[in-house]
């Protein structure tokens, strides 16, 4: 029936945008996000545990964000079973927290009809750590937040805006070595002066 199609459609969509909505808030990758189970989300402790093949384990701090999509996800409401019969999935486990099922057909419409071209669903993970460092987060705490082994690998991640770079070097320039002039930096004149 045409209408059961397109409620089983719109419900699809709807669990592409938590799916993406999660990747972008939480930092985790595309097959990580679609391999979420809700037996993996420790409500009380306040993480969820990530699984991905081939990778180690590793917990996701529920923030107020990710806690209201997930509970945009249960209020889905997928019955035991009926995820793999409506999406297909048989083969994968019904209590996964979102369908991966035409996922990349979707994704494709959705940048296309935003206008967004040469973007990748790893970005959104590039994303997350790009905003946890403009919040200030150290380095550190992207790495584990990632779940990087190596801090050099988060370095590639964590992208800093030459706004914030400038804004951060002039900010910590007190007093020059050389001639052993003070320099200032006034917002009034844009820039660096000697004193």
């Amino acid at each position: 029936h045409p209408r059961v199609r397109r409620q089983r459609q719109m419900c699809i969509e709807t669990d592409l945008v938590l799916a993406v909505e999660w990747s972008v808030a939480a930092g985790t990758r595309r097959t990580a996000t679609f391999s979420l189970e809700w037996k993996n989300i420790f409500w009380e402790r306040g993480y969820a545990i990530v699984r991905e093949k081939g990778k180690p384990e590793f917990k996701v701090w529920l923030s107020p964000q990710l806690i209201d999509i997930l509970n945009r996800a249960k209020a889905l409401g997928h019955p035991p079973g009926q995820r793999a019969r409506d999406y297909g999935v048989a083969d994968r486990s019904d209590d996964l927290v979102f369908c991966s099922r035409n996922w990349r057909k979707l994704w494709a419409a959705g940048l296309a009809k935003a206008g967004i071209r040469d973007f990748r669903w790893h970005d959104l993970r590039h994303t997350f750590a790009t905003w946890l460092r403009q919040e200030g987060a150290p380095l550190e705490v992207v790495q584990r937040a990632l779940g990087h082994k190596h801090i050099t690998t988060t370095m590639r991640y964590a992208h800093v805006a030459d706004r914030e770079l400038k804004e951060a070097l002039l900010e910590s320039v007190i007093f020059s070595v050389r001639n052993e002039r003070r320099l200032d930096y006034s917002k009034e004149n844009n820039g660096l002066m000697c004193v």
